[in-house]
């Protein structure tokens, strides 16, 4: 099959190459000044291919909890939907994510097409590693690569901890880091714990992307939803002034007494690096830029150990469910006169601070005079700030099965303040119907 590609020869007689851009498409073209051009139609061929497998590493060697990915290159096919089997990485490293590429090549007037199955691993054992062979099955034939070996060393830690830039990005790991703010290291079970992601930089960073968070076990864990945009301010830390933006905040609510542990925020960020360009044609023939290059740039956050304690025994209230933060309990019903075997609706409201999602429903003992159906339940939750806050909402359906005066009784519930370390309890009125 014959394809046309079009080259284009440039000649020049001493005349000035003027940089300009095309107005869509915003890339670097050249205009000559009294510059004869001579267009001419090359053929090329696409042939066909012997079907190969390649695997590689980026980077071959990474520091304890930062990112790499394994490449599979799978030359002389287009096909996207291929599922490479790989061989078992969990006892050095914790897969992230998984994306495709594809490429096509000219070289000599023949074309080369290859696809790449790039998956995202985060190092969390050192150590020099071997991956096996990579077998793929594609076009009715199976491949497989050859093993490559990962090293993984101890954490180089930038200013702030956790693990700093690749040495090969050219970033110093005290330019570019990423902290994690605790707002508390001691609390009580169920107490919320602030924690902020803040990235310090000294560079130029054009964006940050997060591309690996753990999975934070034993907490219950709330996102608190950040403005559009990062919001920059300048900090002096160690002595030296850095830009500073939280790029993720969360709430967690630990489950349980223990040490718990904040598990690391691997986030990629785009730095803009000048280079020195040496000629003009570095410029046109894309070895530099007038703006510098983009370098992606992988860095990681320290964990954080949290100590939880477990809730005071003394003054434990019948009522207490677990609830950590303060409440307030109201009730109500649609009517207060209903015919027999007529459906009448109790709403409980909670409104509170703390875990309300976590919240357990309330107990109802209002006698064998009423049926009594699950309720429908509404929440809204408050994320705005690092205290949790909401509304909890319970409507039952209440069916009396007999005539004459009822009062439905108080409803209580009780928390645990963990600012005063004492219980405390809200109890609703009675309603008569």
């Amino acid at each position: 099959m014959l394809r046309h590609a079009l080259s284009v020869v440039l000649f020049t007689a001493s005349a000035p190459l003027v940089l300009d851009r095309l107005p869509c498409a915003g890339i670097p073209t050249v205009a000559l000044l009294s510059t004869a051009v001579r267009v001419s139609v090359a053929s090329f061929r696409v042939v066909g291919q012997e079907l190969q497998a390649r695997a590689t590493l980026s980077p071959m060697a990474v520091s304890l909890n930062q990112q790499f990915v394994l490449n599979i290159e799978i030359v002389g096919s287009r096909r996207t939907d291929v599922d490479p089997t790989l061989p078992d990485l969990g006892s050095f490293a914790r897969y992230l994510s998984q994306g495709s590429s594809t490429n096509m090549q000219v070289i000599n007037g023949i074309t080369t097409t290859s696809v790449t199955i790039q998956y995202r691993f985060q190092a969390i054992r050192e150590g020099t590693f071997e991956i096996g062979a990579v077998e793929v099955e594609t076009d009715g034939q199976v491949l497989r690569t050859e093993p490559v070996e990962l090293t993984v060393s101890a954490t180089t830690a930038g200013a702030g901890g956790g693990s700093g830039p690749d040495t090969g990005s050219g970033v110093n790991s005290d330019d570019l880091f990423i902290v994690a703010e605790v707002s508390k290291r001691r609390v009580y079970e169920n107490e919320p714990v602030e924690v902020s992601y803040r990235l310090f930089t000294r560079v130029n960073v054009n964006s940050v992307s997060i591309v690996g968070m753990g999975e934070n076990e034993g907490f219950w864990v709330e996102e608190v939803p950040l403005p559009q945009g990062l919001q920059t301010e300048q900090i002096v830390q160690d002595g030296r002034q850095y830009t500073s933006a939280v790029v993720r905040r969360i709430v967690l609510f630990p489950a349980g007494p223990g040490t718990k542990t904040v598990e690391p925020l691997s986030i990629e960020a785009s730095v803009r690096m000048q280079r020195q360009r040496r000629s003009i044609f570095d410029d046109f023939f894309g070895r530099s830029s007038l703006f510098g290059s983009q370098v992606p740039v992988m860095i990681t956050s320290e964990a954080a150990e949290i100590q939880v304690v477990s809730l005071p025994v003394d003054g434990l209230p019948e009522s207490f469910t677990g609830f950590v933060g303060r409440l307030d309990i109201s009730t109500s019903i649609d009517r207060s006169t209903v015919e027999t075997n007529d459906a009448v609706t109790l709403e409980v409201r909670i409104e509170g601070e703390g875990n309300i999602q976590g919240l357990a429903a309330p107990d109802l003992d209002i006698g064998q005079d009423f049926e009594v159906f699950p309720p429908e339940v509404t929440q809204t939750i408050d994320r705005r700030e690092a205290r949790i806050r909401g509304i909890k909402t319970y409507r039952y359906v209440l069916i009396p099965r007999a005539p004459g005066e009822r009062t439905l009784p108080p409803i209580e519930m009780s928390y645990f303040d963990p600012d005063a370390g004492l219980y405390g309890s809200s109890v609703s009125e009675p309603l008569r119907l």
